[in-house]
């Protein structure tokens, strides 16, 4: 029990992070791949379904990219101000 109180490294927590982010993504795309062939195979997949589902990936892509630039915005306008900290 003695690894409860003592500290977890920072560097530690973030490879957990990315650990859970990668997997977690994997495994959400893997289930909804399953759940497009089982409606294409109950003959249940639509236009719209499919239509929905690209425009969720579009959103997300969307979304980390403009994650993306503005972190980098937040990054690269302060040097760029004042020069190298």
């Amino acid at each position: 029990m003695e690894f409860l109180t003592g500290a977890i490294p920072e560097t530690r927590v973030y490879e957990w992070e990315i650990l859970l982010d990668n997997w977690v993504f994997l495994a959400m795309s893997g289930f909804l791949l399953f759940e497009l062939v089982r409606l294409a195979l109950k003959k249940a997949l639509s236009r719209n379904l499919i239509g929905d589902t690209v425009t969720n990936f579009v959103t997300l892509f969307a979304f980390i990219g403009i994650a993306y630039v503005m972190l980098g915005a937040f990054y690269v306008e302060p040097l760029a101000l004042f020069g190298s900290l």
